[in-house]
């Protein structure tokens, strides 16, 4: 998530639609790199988000990791995009380079 900037990488995304960030172990509560940023900026750039784990090095549940990140984003679109479709578009991007 770019941490400690990760304000500044999503405002990024708002001009380069081709840059993800990806949540591994920034997101859980328990995490020792556990981000703050507000949930609405979250929100705001779910289209831009991957859900990362660095399973099975983590250290907490892998279970409540995907849960944690799921809460934070209520709508099924949302959701869907950080667990789902923006992986489809980064590797239908890459595909294309190749």
């Amino acid at each position: 998530m770019g941490a400690p900037d990760t304000q500044r990488y999503l405002e990024l995304t708002e001009s380069y639609s081709n840059l993800f960030l990806d949540t591994t172990m920034a997101l859980h509560p328990q995490s020792p790199m556990k981000i703050s940023v507000p949930t609405q900026l979250l929100q705001r750039h779910a289209s831009n988000l991957l859900y990362g784990s660095d399973y099975p090095n983590t250290p907490y549940e892998y279970a409540n990791d995907i849960k944690s990140v799921a809460e934070l984003f209520p709508s099924l679109a949302d959701r869907t995009a950080v667990f789902e479709s923006n992986a489809d578009k980064l590797l239908k991007a890459k595909a294309q380079f190749i």
